[in-house]
């Protein structure tokens, strides 16, 4: 499993790569489900901040102590900011640089909508740097964390889960972020939900802050 994931992980890259050196640097917008590496640790942009466009969510865990630089492939794309890291919700703000701009959608370019509360037996998708998108049950939910039936792995971490009104609709409603999957049950993963997060960003940058 762990050559699958590192052969995953290069071939990802060189895509990644490839299609950056195809086009200028400026022209590379960041969305929620990007894959970044920073330390030898690869994860999964959250969201960019809808008032922001320089600043990108990832996981907190993604963050190794001392080391700032963010990349993309082989593009350095920003730093991380460390003052800006809640443990609770396991987030962590990058500040991109100036030539690297953001959009505030899903991979798929889907714009993201307002931010929805996750209910529990609520169907919602992910999408990770390593296993795009997968989806699942909401199987519990507390003021913090939820739980869901999903299949994710390493550089998952970070990545936004969702809720769509109906397929092919456009948009997506955010409802979280992946922190990790529950070594005691294969299948679960861990995520904080949007509420925590809305709450520690709106005491960070001021209470007009506004995922919405």
């Amino acid at each position: 499993m762990r050559r699958l994931l590192t052969v995953l992980v290069a071939v990802t890259l060189a895509i990644i790569t490839a299609l950056s050196a195809a086009a200028p640097a400026g022209a590379l917008a960041i969305t929620a489900g990007f894959m970044i590496t920073s330390g030898g640790r690869w994860c999964t942009v959250s969201f960019p901040d809808p008032k922001m466009p320089n600043i990108v969510y990832t996981a907190g865990h993604c963050y190794k102590n001392g080391i700032t630089e963010v990349s993309l492939g082989n593009i350095q794309i920003g730093q991380f900011i460390p003052e800006i890291h809640d443990p609770t919700t396991d987030l962590i703000a990058i500040r991109l640089y100036s030539n690297i701009p953001s959009e505030y959608s899903l991979m798929s370019r889907e714009p993201l909508l307002d931010p929805w509360v996750p209910n529990e037996g609520s169907k919602v998708c992910k999408y990770g740097a390593t296993t795009q998108e997968t989806c699942g049950t909401v199987l519990s939910v507390d003021e913090t964390k939820f739980a869901v039936q999903m299949p994710a792995d390493h550089g998952d971490s970070g990545a936004p889960i969702y809720e769509r009104l109906k397929p092919g609709s456009k948009g997506v409603h955010v409802v979280g972020t992946v922190i990790s999957e529950d070594p005691r049950r294969p299948g679960v993963i861990y995520c904080s939900t949007i509420g925590a997060i809305n709450l520690f960003l709106s005491k960070t940058w001021g209470t007009d802050w506004d995922m919405t």
